[in-house]
């Protein structure tokens, strides 16, 4: 392959020059998602798994921090939408944010419709890279819908990793390996690694419901 057209590759297609010289060392990002929920008495409390029996209540307007941790030596790619968080929230919608270590933020339809982060239900947020041992942080403030007596919070998490590859079933191309948060119900993780579009929901999700005060 010549200079030239490594760099047309680089300039329209949005490879990362890096990609081409690193060797797959069979070791992966592990992201791992952190939702802390303020709370109406004025607490603060964090959940990583499911989570349906809680006690205490948020109020119609709250705000919520999420994190996503790289908790591997293995750092991601260096692309756009290289790492981040999907957010459903059932009962509410997003009434601003501060993205923080994130770099990027955009609501979507349940039809995959790209809409502005405010006033959406469901939100990604996306970092261009996460290193090993990485945190990275973004606030949210929501407000509860007028009917709502409880709050559905949906979330996953997903790290691009920096050499290892698969192929993507569709086109039959080498894209870089996800490395999701939960884990699929399948013995590799993920079943596929293409971005899913419209069936972008179809990943696993873990799950808050909380109780809206009064």
């Amino acid at each position: 392959m010549t200079a030239l057209l490594i760099y047309a590759l680089f300039i329209h297609g949005g490879l990362d020059l890096g990609e081409l010289f690193r060797r797959p060392d069979g070791v992966y990002p592990r992201p791992v998602v952190e939702v802390l929920i303020e709370f109406a008495d004025g607490s603060t409390r964090g959940f990583r798994e499911k989570q349906t029996l809680i006690e205490g209540c948020v109020k119609r307007s709250f705000k919520l921090k999420v994190k996503l941790i790289n908790d591997s030596d293995e750092p991601s790619v260096e692309r756009d939408m290289a790492a981040g968080i999907l957010l459903v929230f059932d009962g509410a919608r997003v009434d601003g944010y501060d993205l923080k270590g994130f770099e990027n933020i955009m609501g979507v339809t349940m039809g995959g419709e790209i809409i502005d982060a405010e006033g959406a239900r469901i939100v990604e947020i996306f970092s261009s890279h996460i290193g090993s041992g990485d945190v990275k942080e973004a606030y949210l403030e929501l407000i509860a819908d007028e009917e709502a007596e409880e709050i559905k919070i949906s979330f996953r998490g997903w790290i691009m990793d920096e050499d290892d590859r698969v192929v993507e079933p569709v086109s039959g191309s080498k894209e870089p390996y996800y490395a999701r948060y939960p884990r699929e119900n399948l013995d590799d993780n993920p079943p596929d690694s293409r971005w899913a579009g419209r069936d972008f929901l179809r990943y696993r999700r873990y799950e808050i419901i909380v109780p809206v005060c009064g």
